[in-house]
């Protein structure tokens, strides 16, 4: 009974299905580390809240200067490939984390970051207009907006459970992130199929 219910829930469509699964295991990743950023950020790098949010609001920036040169990119290097790529980089990025300890490495990290995930976020969005024609570009869209928020909040409740038990398991939430989103990258490039870039554009 359980088992068919959910089975309802699911898209009727393949690719839609496996758009979901890796919209909730890419907002899982990074739910996980934003519910913990404050504390690891402060207490495992060393910084203050001033830096901190000096060091957000420069990356701010940068996502912002770069949304329409990396969305350009993704036209010209096709989705499917820089949205590999690029969240490839990102996984890898995450493990660096525990080392870094000082405000000038945090901000670079931050900037390098925010490079990568825009354009990650970029070809994505590139992708998703392609995969599907007008007519259920909207519901496969709601679909895989659902499927987000349900991985933002179970990796909120991971995240929350770590900094339950305390700094020991919040310094492992970086490699939590990162090793999600190497499986995230490896579902990009195996599991979703290339597409022209003018399909159903």
């Amino acid at each position: 009974m359980l088992l068919r219910w959910w089975r309802s829930m699911l898209p009727a469509n393949p690719l839609e299905r496996d758009l979901a699964l890796q919209c909730v295991l890419s907002a899982f990743a990074t739910g996980a580390f934003l519910t913990g950023t404050a504390v690891f950020f402060t207490q495992i790098v060393g910084l203050s809240g001033a830096q901190v949010g000096l060091g957000m609001s420069i990356s701010a920036g940068v996502t912002l200067l770069l949304q329409v040169p990396l969305g350009r990119l993704a036209d010209r290097t096709g989705a499917k490939l820089l949205w590999v790529v690029a969240s490839a980089v990102e996984a890898g990025l995450y493990f660096i984390w525990p080392l870094l300890h000082t405000m000038t490495a945090f901000v670079a990290m931050l900037v390098v970051l925010a490079i990568f995930e825009t354009a990650g976020r970029n070809a994505r969005n590139v992708y998703r207009i392609a995969a599907f024609p007008r007519e259920t570009r909207v519901r496969a869209q709601a679909y895989m907006r659902a499927a987000r928020n349900v991985g933002y909040t179970l990796g909120a409740g991971a995240s929350g459970v770590a900094l339950g038990i305390g700094l020991e398991a919040v310094r492992l939430i970086p490699m939590l992130t990162g090793g999600l989103l190497v499986l995230n990258a490896i579902m990009i490039a195996v599991m979703l199929p290339a597409l022209d870039r003018h399909t159903h554009t």
